[in-house]
């Protein structure tokens, strides 16, 4: 009876523990694993440690999918190029959904946007994840020419969206470009040139300082110091001519004279007016005189004889 018990309570505690296993999976992996996603490729032909299946995938920093596998192209496709070969999937509910269009893009949809995204510079980087060693892939967009794809002869089994260097890689890359510049550099000789070119300009100075030329220049440098030195004193006198009283009294004299010769041009038509007419009316008069020498005497002309 005992046995029987004890079977019982182990079969109950293998039950148990089964549906807590599967309710955790559910919980925890299920919405992974039915979650609708659409999968990409990449190709990297430089290391990319730090990098693993399941490693996150990011789109302009925000989490959107994670790595699917990794491996060599040749794992792939029927080549001898060593590129490797990582695949990620992305996961439509952060990335498909639509809200101006109320609706998921179709394939054609979302493979002609990704298409249109590529060709405006869309580029997938291996980004360092904090100080753990550890690496993410990065989808954010460069420059379209600074990293091409890379060139491939088969056709992606995925859609493939181009990669570009880690931060990492190319600041190791620069060191090792500085480091290969500094060993072709000869710097003992660079110094030893160096000494013999400043021993012979102080060597050439020398020489000129002693010669008639140096001294000629000397006086030449010291009259022009000198002009300065006048051409400062009278910018100085010109500056106090201007802001003294007696300049600033002139030019208000000026400024009324000017207004009083705009004045009397305003008046200048009218007044050539009135002489005109002045001027007819004596050439009237002149005209009567001649005619009728008496209206200078009687005033009117005489009358007439019959």
């Amino acid at each position: 009876m005992n046995k029987k018990v004890n079977y019982f309570k182990v079969g109950l505690f293998a039950l148990f523990g089964t549906i807590l296993l599967i309710g955790g999976i559910v919980t925890f992996g299920a919405g992974a694993i039915f979650k609708r996603k659409v999968t990409f490729e990449t190709y990297y032909d430089e290391p990319i440690s730090g990098l693993e299946v399941g490693s996150i995938v990011k789109f302009q920093g925000v989490e959107v999918g994670v790595v699917e596998d990794i491996a060599f192209a040749f794992n792939y496709y029927p080549t001898d190029r060593e590129y490797v070969v990582v695949r990620f999937e992305i996961f439509l509910d952060k990335m498909g959904v639509r809200k101006n269009r109320g609706r998921n893009l179709t394939s054609r949809e979302r493979y002609d946007l990704v298409d249109r995204m590529v060709k405006n510079g869309l580029r997938v980087e291996l980004t360092p994840q904090g100080v753990t060693g550890t690496n993410f892939l990065n989808a954010i967009y460069f420059e379209p020419k600074k990293y091409p794809p890379l060139d491939t002869n088969w056709d992606p089994e995925y859609q493939y969206i181009p990669s570009a260097p880690g931060a990492v890689n190319i600041v190791v890359e620069a060191i090792q470009n500085v480091g290969e510049i500094l060993e072709i550099v000869d710097f003992a000789h660079l110094v030893e040139d160096l000494h013999e070119l400043l021993a012979n300009t102080n060597e050439i100075m020398t020489q000129f300082k002693s010669s008639s030329l140096g001294e000629d220049l000397d006086g030449f440098f010291e009259d022009i110091r000198s002009s300065l030195t006048e051409i400062e004193k009278l910018t100085a006198s010109m500056n106090a001519l201007v802001v003294s009283d007696e300049t600033k009294a002139n030019l208000r004299n000026i400024s009324e004279t000017l207004e009083n010769i705009r004045v009397t041009t305003d008046n200048l038509p009218e007044t050539l007016e009135n002489l005109n007419e002045v001027s007819e009316d004596l050439n009237s008069l002149t005209n009567d005189i001649k005619r009728h020498p008496s209206l200078l005497l009687f005033g009117n002309p005489p009358p007439r004889i019959n």
